[in-house]
Order: C-alpha cells, then structure tokens, then sequence
C-alpha cells in the first residue's frame, strides 16, 4: 500500500501534533511495509519567520523525516487555517493548491501507483478532491474535529458569518472523501441529526506505543509526592485560571504537590508550579511520573460556539496520550464526551465549577488524600489504556483503508 499524507496551511515542529499524528503515523506504516510520503504546503511568513529567528524548525523535521524513511515535499503555498483570507478567498486558494500537489505527484511518484490520500485537515481533504480530478486516489479524510464551530472562536467578530458556508462545504467533503474519520461519537450523532448520509468513521485518539507502559514510576512514590501535569497551550479551549483553581482545589487535601506544564511557551501560575518546554517523544516520560494530568477545558460560557464546542466537538489528545499508559485524569464535566468516558471507566475524575469553587463528582475532598483512590484510578486508566495505544489506533485506520482498495 501506498500511503501519502497531505498537510495544508500548518506549520510543522517537534513540539506539534504533526509529531504523533503525521510522522509518527508515517513511521509506524513504514515498519509495516507501506510505501510512505508527505506533502506540506506551509504558509510562507512561518518559513521567513523561521529563517529570521533562526529556530530552524523546519529543518528539524526535515532531518526526523529523512532519518526515519519519510519522503517529506514542502512547498511555500499562502493558505493558512489561522488566516481569515483563507476562508474568504476558499475556492480559488484550494483550486491552484490542488494543481501543485497534482504536479508534485506527477513528478515524483511515475512509477508508483499511488492508493491512499490521507488529509489531516478540512483543507487539505480540499486540496486532495481537485487532485482527484486528474489522478487515480483515495481520499482519507482525517477530521480530527468539526471546524464550522471552531471558526467563531478564532475570529469571533466576523467567525459567525462563515458558520454556513463553512457546514455547507463540509457536506461537500464528507460526501466526496472516499472514507472520513473523526475522533468524538458525539460530533458524528451531531452531523447525522444535521442530515449527514455519508458520516464520518470513529477513530479514537492515538495516544503513545505500548511500551511505555513498562517505564511507570512505583505508584507509591507517586502517591507520596504528588505532582499532576497539564500539557499544551492556553485559549479557546482551556483556561489558565481555571487549571490554577483545580489546582489548588487538589492541594488543599495534598499540601505537597506540585503541578508542571509542558508548553512550547513559559507560563507563570505560582511557584509551585513548574513550566517546561519539551518535544513529543520526550512526553511520555514526563506523563509517567503524574499522579493524573489535567483537562480544565474552559469555563462555562454563554458563548452558543463555545457550548457547541465543549458538548459534541471536545476529546483530547493529550486525555489520549495521559490514557494510554495508563495516567488518570481530571477533567471538566462540560467537555461532555471526555466526561462520560471517564464515568464509564473510571479511569480519572470529573469537576464541576460551581459558586463554592470546585466540586468532584461522587468524592469529597477529604477522599483526595486516600492512597486507596488513586490505586483505583491508576488501575482503570491502565485498564484502557489499550483502546489509545498508538497501535491499535493506526492499525484501526489500515484496517479502514484495506476495505477501500481492490
């Protein structure tokens, strides 16, 4: 099997999701034989900005891909999901970013019959239907969330003038993408009650590789010194000072802990709380060594957008990786399908923000500072663990792709 990733208008780093969900993804198809490639079309002001600032970002992406087998083409094109233009100006953007990738195919892949077109975004699914039109693939439509409702957060004066455009044009892509995947069960019973027919396949979130498992710190230790984590950036989806409250909602019934932050940027909460700026491959060993890792999600909005996004468009995939080895967590009750599965499987712990502060589901706050609660914890995170493992996972989407191919 041929296998080609498509990214479009996103800007490649160690410190991205591209690292698990792209090359990661690549690495693990090449170990199973696929023939593996990956198309970037990058906004152009990231490359000068890299340039200028001499991070070298990119170059280090370019080294991981070439020193795992991966044939990575970047072209400079100027769309940019993070851009309003890109929206304004839709058809004619994908339009001539579909005659690119059509000739890089072209060019670099004559003797090779090329099977599978997988597209990390609405863009690039976009992108992949016009190179459709002139060459014999299959579309991968890897969702990863709903982004009509994600609009409006990121441009909120003007966001909410392409909410219906932008849900017409994704029944456009699900309808013409050979096979679609998203990452949350209640996003696709949203798109069904909208009139979707060609819904999209669930796919959970791809945490970290089975091994992982076996480099847990004894749990006693953890219990002793307590120190929980959260991972990621601060915005529309998760609150600063919301993490902080939780925070010291935990730390009333375990004085001791200490909360760390894996963040591309330094983030000041207190100086019990520490901030580090690390790569993907080198999370797992951080997430091993917390008692849980916080979700705050955001606080409760009366934002119609913001409501939509935390009920039906909200997983996580650092819950994902947390689980997938077998870490607990704490997550807010308003990210509703994360919650229900922590209730199901008990694997963490859900809060409610409420006028005395925070409030967890079924346990009082003395019950925070019994060993007995996190050994429960910790053995049903454990006990899912398998359902994120990255394996699994992407063996769930080769399984998907062998159903599309003669």
């Amino acid at each position: 099997m041929r296998v080609t990733f498509l990214t479009v208008g996103e800007y490649p780093t160690i410190n991205s999701l591209h690292m698990s969900q792209v090359l990661g993804f690549a690495t693990y198809l090449k170990k199973t034989g696929c023939s593996v490639s990956w198309i970037a079309l990058l906004p152009p002001e990231n490359q000068v900005i890299d340039l200028l600032l001499g991070n070298k970002k990119l170059e280090k992406i370019r080294q991981l891909a070439l020193e795992k087998g991966i044939h990575l083409i970047v072209k400079s094109f100027p769309i940019s999901i993070n851009y309003i233009h890109t929206y304004v100006f839709r058809k004619f953007l994908i339009h001539h970013a579909g005659n690119i990738v059509t000739k890089i195919l072209q060019n670099n892949f004559k003797n090779n019959n090329l099977h599978i077109m997988h597209c990390r975004s609405y863009f690039a699914t976009a992108v992949a239907l016009e190179v459709k039109k002139e060459l014999d693939i299959k579309i991968s439509f890897d969702m990863r969330s709903l982004l009509p409702p994600e609009i409006p957060l990121y441009f909120p004066k003007i966001g909410k003038m392409f909410y219906g455009g932008l849900k017409e044009w994704e029944s456009v892509l699900l309808s013409n993408a050979d096979i679609s995947f998203l990452q949350c069960n209640r996003g696709i019973k949203l798109l069904e009650l909208e009139g979707i027919i060609k819904l999209p396949v669930f796919q959970p979130i791809a945490g970290f590789e089975k091994k992982h498992l076996h480099s847990l710190p004894e749990l006693s230790e953890r219990i002793n010194n307590p120190l929980f984590g959260y991972i990621g950036g601060f915005g529309p989806w998760h609150s600063k000072n919301l993490l902080r409250q939780i925070f010291d909602s935990l730390k009333k019934s375990l004085p001791n802990s200490k909360l760390e932050i894996l963040t591309s940027k330094p983030t000041k909460l207190g100086s019990d709380v520490l901030s580090k700026s690390v790569s993907n491959d080198d999370v797992p060993n951080y997430l091993s060594r917390y008692l849980a890792l916080l979700i705050p999600g955001a606080p409760n909005s009366h934002s119609f957008f913001s409501r939509l996004k935390s009920s039906s468009n909200f997983f996580s995939t650092k819950a994902a990786e947390a689980l997938s080895i077998g870490i607990p967590i704490i997550v807010n009750a308003l990210n509703t399908e994360l919650a229900e599965y922590v209730r199901s499987q008990k694997c963490g712990l859900v809060f409610r923000v409420s006028q005395s502060g925070i409030e967890y589901e079924h346990i009082s706050s003395d019950d925070l500072h019994d060993p007995a609660l996190w050994k429960n914890l910790n053995d049903t995170a454990l006990k899912t663990s398998s359902f994120f493992q990255r394996e699994n996972v992407f063996n769930g989407y080769i399984e998907a792709w062998n159903r599309l191919l003669p």
